[in-house]
């Protein structure tokens, strides 16, 4: 365990030089500020990415409600009174 003994050394020695030198404090400080701000820009990038995948995905889904089995139907009957005006709805309501 001899390697143990020579990495508390070597921390205790950069330790002792942050203490005496301020600018180097410093330095270190804003390399590990740097660092934590590009992880969390990196997070909320992939964060961002997935929800507009995702939203990709719920308009693809909903674009191929016409389809059935792979072939697009025109339901622009059922749109333009097919329903109401003399159509299904308006015949149920004379019933």
């Amino acid at each position: 365990m001899d390697w143990v003994n020579d990495v508390a050394e070597y921390g205790s020695k950069a330790l002792d030089y942050l203490t005496e030198n301020e600018w180097a404090a410093n330095a270190v400080a804003g390399a590990a500020t740097a660092g934590l701000n590009y992880l969390a820009a990196k997070e909320e990038q992939d964060f961002r990415r997935e929800e507009a995948d995702r939203a990709w995905d719920r308009k693809l889904h909903l674009s191929e409600a016409g389809t059935v089995d792979g072939e697009k139907y025109d339901w622009s009957d059922l749109a333009n009174g097919g329903l109401t005006d003399g159509g299904l709805i308006s015949q149920a309501r004379k019933e």
